[in-house]
């Protein structure tokens, strides 16, 4: 395996798990987090991906507290 392929591996796979971080933290229904987080399971790469363009944009993120 080439390391170009080692990174964009790495680069993917952290994509996908920013995604389901963020897709977890937001403020949606619980059914839409479900059908988000199916999405990213079903196709990880194009369902992260459009979760950052589309699903986000129509979901405010939920306040965090520290």
């Amino acid at each position: 395996m080439t390391l170009l392929a080692v990174i964009i591996i790495l680069v993917a796979a952290g994509v996908y798990i920013s995604a389901l971080i963020s897709i977890l933290a937001s403020s949606a229904a619980k059914s839409v987090k479900l059908v988000w987080i199916v999405f990213a399971f079903i196709a990880p790469v194009i369902g992260s991906v459009l979760w950052f363009l589309v699903g986000r944009r129509h979901v405010q993120r939920s306040p965090t507290t520290y």
